[in-house]
């Protein structure tokens, strides 16, 4: 495997390793300074892979560099974030499948005329950490208004306990911030047998044909998942 993952520079000396092992090619980003300091290296408000080809980021990223040579074409956002909530979000969307897991009235407008798909809109802000997407386009969340909405659209879903994942700054993160998916298997931030939903979880992934590898034995953290590019 030699697949580029993106996820915040915070996180390297804590996750670089682990990720390394796997074989990852991994780029870690720099701070958005225009979002909240505590989410300011979460790679799920600064970028998104459409898995198109394409991928939609924030405009310092590619002003930096910090995307040069990547093979997807990178696509600036369109609009300004800011430092509070809905602001934050424009890039914090989910793609599942052919579908695309969304606050569609804050989501950037490159994003949504670049995605090859279906919208399934929802009230989460926040749809990319909230939710596991699996290769089929299977979810996971904690989110019943997700669950919700994307069981009403024919996508199979897993609801999990809220909580149970760490987050700097806050009482508790989100799942889909706390992982990624990679070919067949489902890479998690911290150790995913802790949380008390671990049995479904293993249940539901594997009966999609995907595995489970947990990067540490510590604690699961939402630290913005990581973008696959």
């Amino acid at each position: 495997m030699n697949k580029t993952i993106i996820i915040g520079s915070m996180y390297a000396q804590r996750f670089g390793k682990a990720l390394a092992q796997q074989g990852f090619n991994v780029i870690y980003i720099s701070e958005n300074v225009r979002v909240d300091k505590r989410l300011a290296f979460h790679a799920d408000l600064s970028i998104i892979s459409l898995q198109n080809g394409k991928a939609v980021a924030a405009p310092y990223l590619i002003q930096n560099g910090q995307l040069s040579g990547l093979s997807c074409e990178i696509i600036s956002a369109q609009g300004v974030q800011g430092n509070t909530y809905p602001r934050d979000i424009p890039l914090c969307a989910c793609v599942a499948g052919k579908f695309l897991i969304c606050n569609k009235a804050h989501t950037d407008e490159s994003v949504l005329q670049n995605f090859d798909g279906e919208i399934i809109d929802v009230k989460q802000g926040y749809a990319n950490c909230s939710v596991c997407s699996l290769p089929d386009g299977a979810i996971i969340s904690a989110d019943d208004g997700i669950i919700a909405s994307a069981s009403g659209r024919g996508v199979e879903a897993l609801k999990i306990e809220t909580g149970y994942v760490d987050l700097d700054g806050f009482d508790a993160g989100f799942i889909g911030g706390a992982s990624f998916c990679v070919d067949n298997t489902l890479y998690f931030f911290g150790d995913v047998s802790k949380h008390p939903s671990f049995a479904q979880i293993r249940t539901f992934t594997k009966a999609h044909g995907v595995s489970i590898h947990s990067l540490t034995s510590d604690g699961l953290t939402d630290i913005g998942g990581a973008a696959v590019i």
